[in-house]
């Protein structure tokens, strides 16, 4: 199909995402990778203060609005 109203597409494929749980699964994979992040970072043998900065920013990035 060459001729579409991009609005009425987006909101199709965004509604059957939302049905087939895209958006679930992405959230969750999200969470489950920053978890591991902090983790990781958690694990680095370094002063937490000289971690700060980099915790500080996965939470802003986790936290941001789009």
């Amino acid at each position: 199909m060459t001729d579409f109203n991009r609005d009425e597409k987006v909101t199709a494929v965004t509604t059957l995402y939302n049905e087939i749980g895209i958006k679930a699964l992405c959230e969750e994979k999200i969470n489950q990778y920053y978890t591991e992040a902090l983790d990781a970072l958690t694990a680095v043998n370094v002063d937490a203060l000289r971690k700060s900065e980099l915790l500080n920013l996965a939470e802003k990035l986790m936290y941001r609005e789009s």
